[in-house]
């Protein structure tokens, strides 16, 4: 049997892009997950779907790998 690899795809500490990455996945049957965290423990990650920024996050959307090409299509066309 298969594994499903998730992966963490887009990193943020807006509420608003949170909101509006989150939209357009639903949109398009991406599944998803968000995952917060505290200020104790910010996310490190490199954000590729922005153009590689590093930087700490509080915010991040997981989705399928399989699903990673069509959604990063759809964020650069939005």
């Amino acid at each position: 049997m298969d594994t499903l690899n998730i992966i963490n795809f887009y990193f943020t500490n807006s509420l608003e892009d949170l909101n509006s990455v989150k939209n357009i996945l639903e949109a398009n049957n991406i599944s998803h997950e968000i995952i917060s965290t505290n200020n104790n423990h910010p996310f490190f990650g490199f954000n590729s779907a922005i153009g590689m920024e590093k930087n700490l996050y509080k915010y991040v959307i997981r989705i399928p790998e399989m699903f990673i090409e069509k959604a990063e299509k759809l964020l650069s066309e939005a």
